[in-house]
C-alpha cells in the first residue's frame, strides 16, 4: 500500500534496525613477540646437551663404588678364595640360590668394569661344579656384555661411526664378512681382557644380536675348561697351575677353528692376486 511508511528490518540484536548504523568496537588481535633466550652458563649448557652420557658414568663410578665397598674384589683374588675355600663351600651349602645371585652379579661386573673373569670362573668350579657353573658364568657373562655394548655404543660407538665413516669402511666391511668368527675366537681364548672386548665391540656395527650370542656360545667351552680346572683349587698355589699345557692347546685349538674363514678368504685373495 502506498500511504503506509517502509516497515524497518530488525538485525540480529534486539533493537537494532538496519536504518540505525551502529559503531561496535573493533578487536585488535594480540601479537605475541617471541621471549628472548636466558642466558646458559656453558658448563649448565654442556651437561644438558650430554646428560645421558653423564649419567651412564655416574652410574659406572657408582657401581664400582659399591663393589668396593662391599668388599667384592676380594672374590676376585686367588690367594683369598684359596685360603678361604673351605668357609665359602660351606655358605654356598647353606644358602645356595643366594650363593648363585652373588655369583652372577659378580661376575656381570667382570663384563662391565672389573679384571678377575677367569679366577671367578674357577672359584665357581670348586663351588657349585662344572655344568652349573658354566650356565652361571654364562647368563652373567651375556647380560654383563649387553650393559657393556649399550654404554660403550651409546656414549662413544654413534658418534665415532658417523664422524670417521669413511676411514671405518674397511673393518665394517671386513666385520659384515668375518665378524662372528673373531668374536668367538677372541670369546674362546681370552687374549684380552673380559670387559675391553665388549667396550670394544661397542664402538663397531656388530648387531646387537650377533654379540649376544657370539658371547654366549664363545663362553661357554672356556667356562667348562675353566670350572673344570677349579676342582683343583684345594691343591694348587697359583691360577697358572690349573691351566694345564693340553688345556691351553684345547683353547687354542678351538679359537684357530673359529678362525678358519677369514685365513681361507685371506689365503683365496693371495691366489687372485698372483
Amino acid at each position: 500500500m502506498t500511504g503506509q511508511p517502509p516497515r524497518k528490518r530488525r538485525g540480529r540484536n534486539i533493537g537494532e534496525t538496519s536504518l540505525v548504523p551502529v559503531d561496535r568496537p573493533v578487536k585488535q588481535r594480540a601479537v605475541f613477540k617471541p621471549a628472548r633466550a636466558a642466558y646458559m652458563h656453558p658448563v649448565l649448557r654442556f651437561f644438558k646437551a650430554h646428560w645421558k652420557q653423564i649419567l651412564i658414568v655416574l652410574l659406572l663410578a657408582g657401581g664400582f663404588f659399591v663393589h668396593r665397598l662391599l668388599g667384592w674384589d676380594k672374590f676376585l683374588d686367588f690367594a683369598y678364595v684359596s685360603a678361604q675355600r673351605t668357609a665359602l663351600r660351606d655358605y654356598v651349602e647353606s644358602h645356595y640360590w643366594v650363593s648363585v645371585a652373588a655369583f652372577i652379579a659378580l661376575y656381570m661386573t667382570t663384563a662391565l668394569f672389573v679384571p678377575g673373569a677367569i679366577v671367578l670362573n674357577m672359584a665357581g668350579g670348586f663351588l657349585f661344579g662344572v655344568l652349573p657353573t658354566a650356565l652361571y658364568v654364562n647368563a652373567g657373562a651375556t647380560f654383563g656384555s649387553f650393559l657393556a655394548l649399550l654404554v660403550s655404543r651409546h656414549m662413544l660407538g654413534t658418534w665415532m661411526q658417523e664422524r670417521y665413516a669413511e676411514q671405518l669402511r674397511p673393518l665394517n666391511r671386513a666385520l659384515e664378512r668375518h665378524g662372528i668368527s673373531y668374536l668367538l675366537a677372541v670369546r674362546i681364548i681370552p687374549v684380552l681382557p673380559f670387559f675391553t672386548v665388549n667396550y670394544l665391540v661397542g664402538l663397531t656395527r656388530i648387531p646387537l644380536i650377533t654379540f649376544l650370542w657370539t658371547t654366549s656360545l664363545g663362553m661357554f667351552p672356556g667356562s667348562l675348561v675353566y670350572a673344570y680346572a677349579g676342582l683343583q683349587l684345594g691343591s694348587i698355589n697359583r691360577p697358572e697351575d690349573m691351566l694345564s699345557p693340553s688345556i691351553l692347546a684345547v683353547l687354542a685349538l678351538l679359537g684357530l677353528f673359529t678362525l678358519l674363514p677369514p685365513i681361507f678368504n685371506f689365503l683365496r685373495r693371495l691366489r687372485g692376486k698372483r
